[in-house]
């Protein structure tokens, strides 16, 4: 008993952060599984599947940061197998975050498992998966943990979309279209297979409205000669024509992840715009926003900084306003930690409140250089407390990073700097203010560009293009931090902004009313 157990702890401690979802039936020691369990280093998702873990993790912690790593390992008793819809869509455009559901088509059967934070719908489709089929239907994706999935094609994809696609998620099916350099064979070998002027007709015209001619050209000339052809109403054409906000040619050199979200980001401005449009906000003057900043700030620095899970009172914050010391019997990293972050936020609070002072109603435009100073000032006391190296104040992140029970994945760390350059350019081109704060809150949290600070970053930054403007400083309060994360979440991986949306404005009318 005490060699399996020594042998158990071994294979964990080899496989637990290079390998950590395992089937129970490819376990070297069947032993070993019973073993882990019983000492909370192993925990099951399903009665075949394991993942391995640190003690009393939490399941639902392993199963977010594990994700598409147990998908494909359940999904190993129904191969073949690829998936399908937006799940795909999302995948072919570089984005990991977990679907509510994920759509899957296979070869021998159809089942719907629960996954606790998402739902496998899995269809049986076995004409798919003919060997002629192989090279115009799957597609295999290597995710950013070097992980292989298969997907159904591009060209597929595109054929297959269903209409509700087009109404729901106009941004998400214009990135699609902006980023994939379809395979016009492909298409034309797919399209010779069936008969459906309508859908062709309507790709025809979206393709135009994005400037792809030849792409639009091709579904014309398909529908001309389609046996089948009877001339749609224009109505059932223009029904999904994508939103004014979207009409336009994708840049060459951007890459499909920054197309997804240049579309995601200019889809949700035309929607931010409208919900707000008929707010009344306060047009305050310098001194008055000064001094509402400076009085607010004790408050301000309690509920940003309990949103991010720091054990916070306001007699603590009121000592360091006051530039007093916090003297303490506890002197452990996790304590110093904590003061650093507080310090670290009145610091950056000073910076943001001196850099509303100096470009106040002055409309210069944002750049990457004001979020790194945010940052940096926010962080400084770390640095000197020695928790941080220098370098790191200026650098974006150089790994992943994991928001704790969230379905939403960060990019690729490799992505981000062309993405914050995307979400300047993007901010600058709203001419709403209200809008252009809400979108850079959403936009920098969404590329979470740093290991740690990214939420206390994106508040500074939302409140910085509000002030600056004469509207007044804007303070989440803790009690409504999980409707705030929930909102983001649906956002970024839903393709919903109205509930984010929503909440803000709700603290807007606030103001309004003050």
């Amino acid at each position: 008993m005490v060699d399996s157990l020594k042998q158990a702890k071994s294979w964990w401690a080899k496989n637990v952060n290079e390998r950590p979802v395992w089937r129970t039936e490819d376990i070297p020691d069947p032993h070993f599984k019973t073993l882990l369990l019983s000492l909370k280093m192993a925990y099951e998702v399903r009665r075949d599947i394991i993942v391995l873990g640190k003690p009393d993790t939490e399941i639902s912690v392993l199963i977010h940061s594990y994700f598409w790593e147990i998908v494909s390992c359940v999904l190993k008793s129904y191969a073949p197998f690829v998936i399908t819809g937006m799940s795909a869509i999302h995948l072919l455009l570089g984005d990991e975050s977990i679907p509510s559901q994920v759509d899957i088509l296979t070869e021998n059967s159809s089942a719907r498992i629960d996954l606790r934070i998402s739902l496998l719908a899995i269809e049986k489709k076995p004409g798919f998966f003919q060997p002629a089929n192989a090279k115009h239907l799957i597609k295999t994706i290597e995710t950013n943990k070097k992980f292989i999935l298969s997907l159904e094609s591009p060209e597929s994809l595109l054929l297959r979309l269903r209409p509700q696609y087009f109404r729901d998620y106009p941004q998400l099916i214009s990135g699609f279209l902006k980023a994939t350099d379809f395979n016009l064979d492909i298409l034309s070998e797919l399209i010779l297979q069936q008969s459906k002027p309508v859908t062709y007709l309507r790709l025809a015209e979206l393709f135009k409205q994005i400037g792809k001619e030849r792409e639009a050209e091709m579904f014309k000339t398909f529908t001309k000669i389609s046996s089948q052809y009877a001339p749609p109403g224009k109505s059932q054409i223009l029904k999904y024509a994508l939103p004014r906000s979207l009409v336009f040619p994708n840049r060459i050199s951007d890459a499909a992840y920054v197309i997804r979200f240049r579309d995601q980001l200019r889809a949700f401005a035309e929607y931010i715009e409208k919900k707000c449009k008929n707010l009344i906000l306060p047009s305050w003057n310098l001194s008055q926003i000064k001094t509402y900043i400076e009085e607010t700030k004790k408050y301000d620095t309690y509920h940003s900084s309990t949103i991010e899970g720091y054990r916070v009172t306001q007699e603590e914050i009121q000592k360091l306003i006051e530039g007093r010391e916090i003297i303490t019997l506890e002197n452990n990293a996790e304590e110093i930690e904590r003061k650093m972050a507080l310090k670290g936020y009145l610091v950056a609070h000073k910076y943001v409140r001196q850099q509303i002072e100096e470009n106040f109603k002055k409309n210069r435009p944002l750049t990457e250089s004001n979020t790194k100073e945010i940052y940096a000032h926010l962080f400084t006391p770390s640095v000197e407390a020695g928790i941080l190296e220098k370098e790191q104040l200026t650098q974006y992140r150089n790994d992943a990073v994991f928001i704790r029970n969230s379905r939403t994945v960060p990019p690729n760390h490799l992505k981000v700097s062309e993405l914050m350059r995307c979400l300047v350019e993007e901010v600058n081109e709203i001419k709403s203010k209200v809008t252009q704060a809400l979108i850079a809150h959403y936009g920098f949290v969404t590329i979470h560009p740093y290991f740690d600070g990214n939420g206390r970053v994106a508040r500074f930054l939302m409140n910085y293009l509000l002030c600056c403007n004469g509207i007044p400083w804007v303070t989440i309060r803790i009690e409504d931090r999980d409707e705030y994360f929930s909102a983001l979440e649906t956002a970024q991986c839903d393709e919903n902004i109205e509930p984010f949306a929503n909440f803000l404005k709700k603290y807007l009318i606030a103001l309004q009313l003050s």
